[in-house]
């Protein structure tokens, strides 16, 4: 019994300082890029043109900002820097014939109708309008597109969040090709050394997020 109260005393003492480390560490601007990279590098960013011709476009919903890490300008759904801007792009370099907006809650109704209004012809515009996250956006999606023929898509998502994306719709037996959305030229300028590393924890936790996420689709056999 005292051996385990002494235990417990060191194990009070030992978790706090841990935490408190961790939290130094994750708040360096250097460790939040190298999170970054082991999650972006393998997916860089290419013009819409670039890319290889596929049979549809799947945009992932939640792209009508960019990545909380980088928003500046509160850029519009019109550009390369959302994943709708970019999946419109990706249309309009005629890379496929149809967009497939995946997204619950509305979502992938308002993205088919900005897209309508910026000239997409409704016709080519399919929306999977159940999912509540990326698992479900590939299993409805997959449905929709196995139903339809298409079997090569271009995969519209931020480039964090890409890996498990294409992991998802390749275990649906949809063959990926990833097209992150584009990457913001211009970063968030720390205006003082507190402002800066509260910008690099926020990001650290974002990241720390991601690569949960994939544990967690292996783990349940998603990805």
């Amino acid at each position: 019994m005292h051996r385990h109260a002494i235990w417990l005393c060191r194990c009070a003492w030992v978790l706090p300082v841990v935490l408190a480390v961790a939290i130094v560490v994750c708040s360096t601007p250097a460790f939040a890029q190298w999170l970054r990279r082991g999650l972006t590098d393998p997916y860089p960013a290419r013009a819409a043109s670039a890319y290889p011709m596929a049979d549809a476009i799947v945009v992932l919903g939640g792209g009508w900002m960019p990545d909380t890490e980088d928003v500046l300008d509160n850029p519009s759904a019109d550009d390369a820097y959302t994943r709708l801007g970019f999946g419109r792009r990706l249309y309009l370099a005629g890379r496929a014939p149809v967009i497939l907006l995946s997204g619950g809650d509305g979502e992938a109704q308002r993205m088919a109708a900005r897209l309508a209004l910026q000239g997409v012809p409704p016709m080519q515009l399919w929306i999977e309008s159940h999912s509540r996250d990326t698992h479900e956006n590939a299993v409805n999606s997959a449905r929709l597109l196995h139903a339809a023929g298409v079997r090569r898509i271009l995969l519209v998502t931020s480039a964090i969040h890409m890996g498990r994306a294409v992991a998802s719709f390749r275990k649906q037996g949809v063959q990926v090709i990833p097209a992150p959305a584009l990457p913001l030229p211009h970063r968030d300028r720390p205006t003082s050394f507190l402002h800066g590393r509260r910008l690099a924890l926020m990001r650290s936790a974002n990241y720390l997020h991601e690569y949960l996420g994939q544990w967690v689709y292996r783990l349940r056999g998603w990805s």
